[in-house]
């Protein structure tokens, strides 16, 4: 993977109409453990600025010692290195069209992703034990669209992983569910619409039955309204590629 020069830029942002930046890091993290150190890192200043609506994209580790795409980090493995796969074999790669597996494939490195860095936001500064994380995978109704969602058992944390448009409205759900618990952090990982917009994208942001009628053939522009305007979601730690940006409170 390359590194990006040593410069740090800035942009403000009105995503969901606060006042806000985001800074692009000096560099893109080389390792797993650096990547979930700096996207835990960014969900926890975002959170303390009281952005707790968040949406986090990241690389997916792959065993760049073998061409067996199919064996990553199991999903139980605790945050101890010694029971985790060799860390040095694994490279940071996009989620794309590469993964010969599909989203499931995504999902299976994806998974034990999230859960680390959960457990890294949710741990005390005096190193005490995090709260437990529960995943519940029957938001998945078919079992193969690689969507998954984790909460603490204290459910101070809730991590939608992967979801697709068609969870917008049990996303929004929840987070009315959640609006009395004021520290309750809610975030998106790796959501499977596109961050480019295509026609359909663009036009369903409008309003008036042109809008709708290409939300329903799948534009996300109505979905990220909701998501965004309505109910204060904004990407906090975005990694693609070589850009690696960060959300700031301005």
């Amino acid at each position: 993977m390359e590194t990006v020069a040593d410069t740090t830029q800035s942009s403000s942002s009105s995503d969901n109409g606060s006042k806000s930046s985001v800074v692009v890091n000096p560099s893109v993290p080389l390792s797993w453990d650096e990547m979930i150190r700096q996207a835990a890192s960014a969900m926890k200043e975002a959170a303390s600025l009281g952005q707790k609506r968040q949406i986090v994209r990241i690389l997916l580790p792959r065993d760049s010692a073998s061409g067996d795409f199919g064996i990553y980090l199991e999903s139980n493995a605790a945050a101890d290195s010694s029971t985790l796969r060799d860390r040095a074999s694994l490279s940071l790669v996009p989620p794309d069209e590469s993964w010969q597996g599909g989203i499931m494939q995504l999902y299976r490195a994806a998974a034990p992703t999230a859960r680390q860095i959960l457990q890294k936001l949710t741990m005390d500064k005096q190193g005490g034990v995090p709260p437990r994380i529960v995943e519940d995978r029957s938001v998945d109704e078919s079992g193969v669209d690689g969507v998954s969602f984790f909460q603490t058992d204290d459910g101070q944390v809730s991590c939608w992983l992967q979801p697709l448009q068609e969870n917008v409205d049990a996303i929004l759900e929840g987070v009315e569910k959640d609006a009395g618990m004021a520290n309750k952090i809610t975030v998106l990982i790796n959501p499977q619409w596109r961050l480019v917009d295509d026609a359909l994208d663009t036009a369903s942001r409008t309003d008036g039955f042109l809008g709708g009628l290409a939300s329903f053939l799948g534009g996300k522009g109505g979905a990220l309204k909701r998501l965004q305007q309505d109910a204060g979601f904004v990407p906090v730690y975005t990694l693609e590629g070589c850009t690696n940006v960060r959300w700031k409170h301005g």
